[in-house]
């Protein structure tokens, strides 16, 4: 069977973000497959790279010229443009809620007003969960976000149900768990807790747990991750909404201690909780991905072959 990323060689798509993390890579990955890609990234950064066979645009996804330009013809839009980071939504609510809902409101007003068909894939974020009772988490729990960032999230999610049923906006949401992976620019500590890791620990430098770092987490390798929103946005269902993770529980403890070994370099410790950081902390998450599955996508990296190709390409980036 082929991977849903080349199942999109020769159609037209638009990712909007292509300078950040999850941007950079699916627009690296749909070029390579042969798609014809219009790409939107932030402002005039000179430090966004693209493959050749892209189309950029520098732009923002809050104006509405902008997002007309970048999404011109495309059947398909990744919406991976916005604001992450839990903490970082406090500290300035209005410019998370502004960048990451307003941005997804203008992409879905200018859709309507120029009567476009496409289908908006969007990431959502198992922080939308909140605090869980249970694990694995199935899409049927009810959403408790304990932050701005996962409100605007869920937000979002319940605009695309809106525009879905008043204008008939095709649309697949994706409740993403902890992506990692290589990157395509040199901000590698900036995106992810294990990227972070890897760059901590490469550096010879320390890896600071809050607390006894037992909570467990649901990482995902960003190629599975691309994988998954490949194959839905190709779902026959015109408004589906499905968890994207690994499915399997690794502490944060571990995760280090992992990370450390592989590097062979690089230190853990425990720290105490900042206050900041206690208030947010949602405890243990894994994510029940059987709907996924039942659709044909399976995550196929461990998270050790995972780490190994994030530390080989990031030794890569500096050498």
């Amino acid at each position: 069977m082929p991977s849903s990323v080349s199942r999109f060689a020769r159609r037209p798509v638009a990712v909007l973000g292509a300078s950040g993390f999850l941007g950079g890579r699916i627009v690296a990955a749909l070029a390579a497959s042969g798609a014809h890609v219009s790409a939107l990234a932030r402002g005039t950064a000179t430090s966004v790279v693209v493959p050749k066979n892209v189309r950029l645009v520098h732009g923002d996804i809050r104006r509405s010229s902008d997002v007309e330009e970048a999404v011109a013809g495309a059947e398909t839009i990744f919406v991976l443009a916005g604001r992450s980071g839990a903490s970082e939504s406090f500290r300035d609510p209005h410019e998370d809620l502004d960048i990451n809902v307003g941005g997804l409101l203008t992409l879905l007003q200018t859709l309507v007003a120029k009567g476009v068909r496409s289908k908006i894939v969007f990431p959502g974020s198992r922080l939308e969960y909140g605090s869980v009772e249970s694990i694995p988490v199935s899409e049927d729990v009810q959403l408790r976000p304990n932050s701005p960032y996962a409100m605007h999230k869920a937000l979002c999610e319940e605009y695309l149900r809106l525009y879905h049923s008043r204008f008939g906006i095709r649309y697949a949401i994706a409740r993403l768990t902890n992506p990692y992976g290589p990157v395509t620019t040199t901000a590698w500590r900036g995106y992810n807790v294990i990227n972070h890791f890897i760059a901590r620990a490469l550096a010879s430098e320390t890896i600071a747990l809050y607390g006894d770092g037992s909570q467990l987490r649901d990482y995902i390798y960003v190629d599975d991750a691309i994988e998954a929103l490949c194959c839905l946005a190709d779902a026959p269902d015109p408004a589906l909404t499905l968890n994207v993770g690994s499915g399997v529980g690794i502490s944060m403890a571990e995760a280090a201690h992992t990370i450390v070994r592989i590097c062979g370099s690089g230190r853990v410790a425990s720290v105490d909780w900042p206050p900041e950081a206690r208030s947010i902390e949602t405890g243990d998450f894994v994510a029940d991905i059987r709907k996924m599955r039942e659709m044909g996508w399976e995550p196929k990296t461990s998270f050790e072959d995972g780490v190994r190709r994030t530390i080989n390409a990031y030794q890569q980036s500096v050498a």
